[in-house]
């Protein structure tokens, strides 16, 4: 009996024990949400379910996994319903206004490995950086570095987004130098790992007396495809120590004698301020008879410079006139070649057809100094005389290139003379700008820039300037065309859709000013905006040491211009998305920086590192 009642006692003790229990429960799920963790934490306030792992054995949380067949027998999913779909790999949430499951996070589908492999076209100043694809890749990412463990990259090579490509240029480097590259593939889901480590050398650095060896491309300079191994030497013939090609452009080898005939020593022929050279046939096909122009030939119209390469050129009048004068004093072709230049009876292309002539009789070479609208400046040479002579600009004659050996040296804060040439594909106009330049540290770390917008003809007077002398040029986004007020060029782009920042190849500051200039990047503008500068107003930017003026800018849909003297704007380098690029803006009230229409015409600053 006394066991009979002990037993009922126990009962109740334990059916108010587990009252008590279920009550506790429904207050701490309901009140404050429902814990699970090892800690016995109760759930956060504002979690209905609160999941935490905190110690060993460390776990997670599945969903409910479903393939895409069976996750489409599911009737009537509730609005942000959730799934991890077996089949695609991608967590999914219903979308009930539109019944779709859309994909939020998907783990399958990174781009694969990929591997940074050899690079190619290995010259003083680049390469070919080359790498094999990964399955899924829609972009890729390169950086650059002379550190090995790319503690730095150098400059426009540092995560540089180059397109849907398998091989990218890498321009701008020194001589026998090693550099590091590496890639990582992109697509929606996200990036891959770095590939390995690709190692390059820079060749040697060229000296004058050594072989110069260039690949000459058939098309609109040369006339066909050949590598040529030039000789080269140093020589103050011409009145100051340059360096000379010591045969003709485009030979294959050197003249054996001042009488030599032969097409390998000719090399290739040229009619006065004309890209196209010509061999012997004619080849390619004669068009020209005749030129009537008021110009000497145009930088970015000599063979030189496209073919050797930057600051190589075609010889003026006066170092002609000075090399056949004293003490050289050449009096025929045979003096012609026994000096250094090595030069010979090769002849001329008639201007009317193109046809050969006085090949080994005659020796005739440009000069880049035009006489007249019809007629230019040639050195000329044969067996009975030797003389400067003024001749038909259509005529097809031989060219020698030469090469300041010690370029102009610049300091920032001086005057940077920049010659812009109309042609060649960037600057709308030739002329000749004295840019100023300042070194400053508004971009967070100290370089030198123009103090005044590339293509204007002289700093801005102040902060409306409206002038077109002060605008200066407008360009898009990664295009490398410049164009003054009119437009001119013609527009003819309303529209970029493109996944690229400016591409160093397209940056007009690079071409037009030389290596190691460049347009900023939106970090470079950014820093500049802010502290301790605070920029709130064209005012400012103006009183600034870069003189930013508001220059207006070119509209999207057929370049007009708009705003001059009210607004300013400048392109960065860096994009926003595929159809926006990063600028600054600054007016009368306001400055800041947007990314809007890559197809706007938007003044450009330079810098250099």
């Amino acid at each position: 009996m006394k066991t009979q009642k002990l037993i009922i006692i126990l009962r109740r003790v334990l059916y108010a024990f587990l009252v008590m229990n279920y009550q506790i429960l429904i207050i701490n799920s309901f009140a404050q949400g429902v814990a699970i963790n090892t800690t016995g934490a109760e759930a956060d306030n504002s979690a209905l379910l609160d999941l935490n792992s905190t110690g060993s054995p460390y776990k997670g949380t599945l969903i409910t996994r479903l393939t895409t067949e069976n996750r489409d027998l599911i009737a009537s999913p509730a609005e942000g319903l959730l799934i991890y779909n077996i089949t695609t790999q991608c967590y999914e949430g219903y979308n009930a206004a539109i019944s779709t499951w859309v994909a939020f996070g998907c783990i399958g589908c990174l781009p694969g490995a990929l591997t940074a492999s050899a690079a190619s076209g290995i010259t003083e100043t680049s390469f070919s950086a080359n790498w094999t694809a990964s399955d899924g890749a829609t972009t890729y990412y390169l950086d650059v570095s002379t550190s090995s463990t790319f503690e730095s990259c150098i400059t426009s090579y540092s995560n540089l987004n180059v397109g849907n490509v398998l091989t990218n240029s890498v321009t701008g480097l020194s001589c026998n130098t090693t550099y590091y590259y590496r890639v990582r593939a992109n697509n929606t889901c996200g990036t891959s790992e770095n590939s390995n480590k690709a190692t390059v050398t820079s060749t040697a650095c060229w000296a004058c007396g050594n072989s110069l060896s260039i690949t000459h491309t058939g098309g609109t300079v040369a006339p066909e495809t050949k590598t040529v191994n030039y000789g080269t030497v140093t020589t103050n013939l011409s009145g100051a120590s340059k360096c000379w090609i010591s045969q003709n452009l485009g030979s294959t080898n050197q003249a054996s004698s001042a009488s030599d005939a032969t097409d390998a020593a000719a090399g290739w022929y040229w009619q006065f301020n004309r890209k196209q050279g010509y061999k012997i046939g004619p080849t390619p096909t004669w068009t020209i008879t005749s030129i009537s122009e008021t110009s000497d030939w145009l930088p970015a119209n000599d063979p030189c410079i496209i073919e050797l390469g930057t600051s190589w050129r075609i010889p003026t009048y006066t170092e002609w006139l000075t090399a056949d004068g004293a003490p050289q004093n050449w009096a025929n072709y045979t003096d012609t070649y026994n000096s250094v230049l090595k030069l010979h009876a090769a002849g001329y292309l008639n201007p009317n057809n193109g046809v050969l002539g006085e090949r080994g009789t005659c020796g005739y070479s440009w000069s880049s100094t035009q006489t007249d609208v019809t007629s230019a400046w040639d050195m000329w040479f044969r067996s009975s005389g030797s003389f400067l002579n003024g001749d038909v600009k259509a005529t097809g004659f031989p060219i020698r290139c030469i090469k300041d050996n010690t370029p102009p040296t610049f300091s920032c804060g001086s005057s940077l003379p920049v010659t812009h040439t109309l042609g060649n594909g960037i600057a709308p106009e030739t002329k000749i700008v004295n840019y100023g330049t300042v070194t400053s540290s508004i971009s967070g770390t100290s370089k030198c820039w123009i103090t005044q917008n590339l293509g204007s003809t002289n700093q801005a007077t102040s902060a409306t300037d409206a002038t077109e002398a002060s605008a200066g040029w407008y360009w898009q986004f990664n295009r490398k065309q410049g164009y003054k007020v009119g437009p001119t060029p013609s527009w003819t782009i309303t529209s970029i859709n493109e996944t690229s920042d400016w591409l160093p190849a397209n940056d007009p500051c690079t071409i037009e000013l030389g290596a190691g200039w460049r347009i900023p990047t939106n970090t470079e503008w950014t820093a500049a905006i802010g502290s301790p500068q605070n920029w709130a107003n064209y005012t400012d930017t103006y009183n600034s040491v870069l003189k930013l003026h508001a220059a207006g800018y070119m509209r999207a849909s057929n370049g007009s211009l708009d705003l001059p003297g009210s607004n300013g704007y400048c392109w960065s380098s860096t994009q926003g998305d595929n159809i926006d690029g990063w600028f600054i803006y600054f007016y009368s009230s306001g400055s800041g920086r947007v990314s809007d229409d890559k197809a706007y015409g938007y003044s450009l600053r330079c810098l250099k590192d």
